[in-house]
């Protein structure tokens, strides 16, 4: 059977090929290939194929660089509709108590709604809303598709190895050189501040943002930790392994200060936690000194930058570079618009239409053109205000603190149920390497907080025996 998909993929991708096809429908149609003929056989990696379609932006991507429809919410309503074709034949009565599992989220998703009546731009706000509710039907799917420790091992793994791939991507880019191509829109590069007047290429991938890419790629290591104590085939294993140190070699090649301390905070903290398989680390821990020897020395110059405030030099009140101080004037700006307007904010994506008039009332540096706060709860309390932030902080700690209490208060075990305490485990930790980075980034790419959201979800479903009927 292996061997008939193999080369039914290989007759396909040959013809792709000859037909001369863009770079991203010749990656996207190749791997179409590859994955279906293996959801065919095994359902239940489904959830992990669609999570590694969103993890890597194909719909984004496809509709930015080559002008095609969305694929990411047809997809999301197919899924749902298979979701609830399955409730329905197990003989469940679609109702309420069907969707109770994103009951939580809605107050949040309501008062995004709601700001449209007092913002200076209402269509903002209700562009912000359409976009939320999107990622919430994303976040039910999923939970629904998790229904087994299986689908969550393949979730875990679907997200480790997309980001393997988008490193191999960006990695051979930056060793090549071959900055002038964006490998159909999923390596993409610019030209940024290094330090002081040095200007290189900051690795981007399918973001465009070098700090949001070395998030989505950061969370991603401790969820390969934790599967490394998962019963993986060996070849399985060594694929994970190698996709951890690159992913780690590309969070440090996108010159992002703030992911490349939250990875190491969050490695160290995985290490700790699962020190009892160093003997399954070893080839990671002897690959990791090998990756670090042969990082540029501009990346650690770039890094070395965060301590300069600290240093004993005759500058007093130093700050690291220009896009700092450009941050925390935004941060700033969200406090003061934040003060203004304490209960309901000016409005869900308003902060940026402000921000010139309360820069230039504070005083602080700032660009010419629309900015972001760079901090993901002062965005919200600032355009949503008090209304915002109690909405919002129980929808992203809640599954966290529930998961970890579901962990502690399960028996530790062995085989499955031990392979299900390391991911949940690795889950709270990669989820809360995303809140953590969100202290110094904003939400412009919220979907991703959103999927781990529903993985947490998702893996205390199982732990408590309550799958969706299949």
């Amino acid at each position: 059977m292996a061997a008939a998909i193999a080369g039914v993929s290989s007759l396909g991708v040959g013809t792709l090929v000859a037909q001369g096809l863009s770079t991203f429908r010749l990656i996207v149609l190749t791997a179409s290939l590859v994955l279906l003929p293996v959801v065919a056989l095994r359902p239940e990696l489904l959830g992990g194929v669609f999570l590694g379609m969103l993890w890597a932006r194909v719909s984004d991507v496809g509709i930015s660089e080559q002008g095609l429809p969305s694929l990411a919410v047809p997809c999301a309503l197919a899924l749902l509709g298979l979701s609830i074709g399955r409730r329905l034949l197990a003989g469940e009565r679609i109702g309420l108590a069907t969707f109770e599992r994103v009951f939580p989220l809605l107050p949040y998703l309501a008062v995004v709604g709601v700001s449209a009546l007092w913002a200076t731009a209402p269509e903002r706000s209700l562009a912000s809303a359409e976009d939320l509710a999107k990622n919430l039907l994303i976040c039910w799917v999923l939970i629904e598709l998790v229904s087994s420790l299986s689908a969550l091992v393949a979730c875990c793994l679907a997200l480790v190895l997309t980001a393997g791939a988008l490193s191999v991507l960006s990695v051979y880019q930056y060793v090549t050189g071959t900055f002038t191509s964006d490998y159909g829109g999923f390596a993409q590069a610019e030209v940024r501040q290094i330090v002081d007047s040095e200007n290189l290429n900051r690795l981007a991938g399918p973001i465009g943002d070098p700090n949001f890419y070395a998030l989505i790629l950061l969370v991603t290591v401790p969820l390969g930790l934790a599967l490394l104590g998962s019963r993986l085939h060996l070849l399985v294993r060594l694929a994970v392994v190698v996709s951890m140190v690159l992913t780690a070699a590309t969070v440090l090649l996108t010159y992002s200060r703030g992911g490349a301390l939250v990875l190491a905070i969050g490695c160290l903290v995985a290490l700790v936690h699962f020190r009892v398989y160093l003997p399954r680390l070893a080839p990671l821990l002897v690959a990791v000194p090998i990756a670090v020897t042969l990082v540029p020395s501009s990346v650690w110059d770039r890094m070395g930058t965060v301590l300069r405030p600290f240093e004993d030099t005759a500058e007093v009140g130093q700050v690291i570079d220009t896009a700092v101080d450009l941050r925390l004037g935004a941060q700033l700006v969200a406090l003061e618009m934040f003060l203004d307007h304490p209960f309901g904010g000016v409005g869900s994506g308003n902060y940026p239409l402000l921000y010139q008039d309360y820069s230039q009332r504070l005083g602080v540096t700032a660009v010419a053109s629309e900015f972001h706060p760079h901090s993901l709860y002062l965005e919200v309390a600032a355009e949503t205000g008090s209304l915002g932030l109690l909405a919002f902080m129980p929808a992203v700690i809640g599954p966290l603190v529930a998961l970890e209490l579901t962990r502690r208060t399960t028996a530790t075990g062995v085989g499955e149920v031990r392979e299900w305490h390391e991911l949940a485990f690795g889950i709270e930790l990669a989820l809360g390497c995303y809140l953590m980075a969100s202290l110094l980034l904003h939400g412009s790419y919220p979907r991703y907080l959103w999927m781990l959201l529903a993985l947490a979800v998702a893996a205390r479903q199982v732990a408590r025996g309550q799958p969706a009927p299949s």
